[in-house]
């Protein structure tokens, strides 16, 4: 949905940019995989979980996280960035260390704990991405793009953490969920969060409209079936927990399944092009063909209850 301008570069310097983009992200989702199992090797072991880190000494611990930092430097750096952009990587690199080193160790803070991870997870890797590609253009929109992926970055940790309450209370980790009850938690999520990151998904497709009218249709569209896949006329035929499951996330599968498609049939390129793209993404990520598909028969059944709905 953001790719709505037309690189400046030549198409050797944008592939050459992008190889050097992606295999420093590599590098720092690493170190921050590494970091965060090793500052959990202890309560991993009292809370049973994983983890690849458990039992390599300290030279070892130590050596892989400098080789990575240094790698995703160096790779980010042979790109040629500009300035700002290179001190978001770093920051991206800070946020990764604050989260888990046992000094600070905000993962066991529970407010700035989601919102370090927010940005490390969600916000930071977009905005140095975008400015890395195009660091002159969004200035207008930049504000309504931090909200979104605040939000959406805020909703993922809480579920996540939701989910792991329990191992999470045997290793002593204090997160937002253990601190404030997970039923409170799902309450900010459904009542705060969600309605804020639908509103802000489409007051951001509103400003795309003057490049692709297709993301603002698709929301429209996309809000309108799930809304009758959840509706009253269906709710009977779930359990409560069912309910409540599919409000929390209901833009997930948006960005899952839905989003791929919107952005490849907004593209400025050939029709038989964009189905052949459709294609090969649905045959690569089926399951989530399968996750639409199911979705549309229920909405079908609700709307036509007698009559046999084929898909």
């Amino acid at each position: 949905m953001l790719i709505v301008y037309p690189y400046t570069t030549s198409s050797a310097e944008t592939i050459s940019k992008g190889l050097f983009w992606i295999s420093s992200l590599i590098c720092i989702s690493i170190y921050g995989y590494w970091v965060n199992d090793w500052a959990d090797r202890q309560s991993d072991v009292l809370a049973r979980k994983p983890n690849f880190l458990a039992g390599l000494p300290n030279w070892i611990l130590i050596s892989g996280a400098l080789l990575f930092s240094l790698l995703a430097i160096i790779l980010w750096l042979s790109g040629l960035p500009h300035w700002f952009t290179t001190s978001l990587f770093i920051l991206e690199w800070v946020l990764f260390t604050l989260y888990c080193i046992p000094i600070i160790r905000l993962k066991n803070r529970p407010i700035w704990g989601p919102l370090c991870d927010a940005h490390y997870t969600h916000i930071v890797p977009v905005f140095f991405t975008l400015f890395y590609f195009q660091p002159a253009q969004y200035h207008h929109i930049w504000i309504i793009i931090y909200l979104l992926l605040l939000c959406k970055g805020l909703r993922n940790i809480l579920l996540h953490q939701i989910e792991d309450r329990k191992a999470d209370t045997i290793a002593g980790i204090k997160s937002f969920p253990i601190t404030m009850g997970p039923i409170t938690t799902l309450r900010i999520i459904n009542r705060i969060l969600l309605p804020l990151e639908l509103a802000l998904l489409l007051i951001l497709s509103a400003y795309l409209m003057p490049y692709s009218y297709v993301p603002l249709i698709s929301l429209w569209l996309y809000i309108a079936i799930y809304g009758i896949y959840i509706s009253i006329w269906t709710i009977r035929y779930m359990k409560k927990n069912q309910l409540n499951k599919h409000l929390v996330y209901i833009t997930n599968d948006i960005y899952e399944y839905w989003l791929p498609y919107i952005i490849i049939i907004s593209l400025h390129i050939d029709w038989k092009l964009k189905i052949a793209l459709c294609i090969i993404h649905g045959l690569i990520f089926n399951k989530g063909v399968a996750s639409m598909i199911k979705t549309l028969r229920v909405v079908l059944k609700t709307i036509f209850p007698n009559q046999n709905t084929s898909i």
